[in-house]
């Protein structure tokens, strides 16, 4: 699990997939590993930001990263 700061959002990565929740809220977004077809990691205003594509074309924004955090991430083509 990857802790950014005291009541900052959570977010959890495995093989099956991922999930998040955000700060302000108890919902809980999770994707699984055979709907992502690409990641990238992007500098925005505050910090560092997660988009995720997915295979129907949509894709999901987690914001909130510390730069930090970039290590402790990896990220594999498919």
């Amino acid at each position: 699990m990857l802790t950014f700061f005291k009541n900052l959002p959570e977010m959890r990565v495995a093989t099956s997939g991922m999930a998040w929740k955000g700060a302000d809220s108890e919902t809980v977004t999770a994707i699984g590993s055979d709907n992502i077809k690409w990641a990238q990691w992007l500098r925005v205003a505050r910090g560092f930001q997660l988009r995720i594509g997915l295979k129907d074309h949509k894709k999901e924004k987690f914001d909130g990263f510390a730069r930090e955090v970039r290590a402790c991430l990896i990220l594999r083509d498919r």
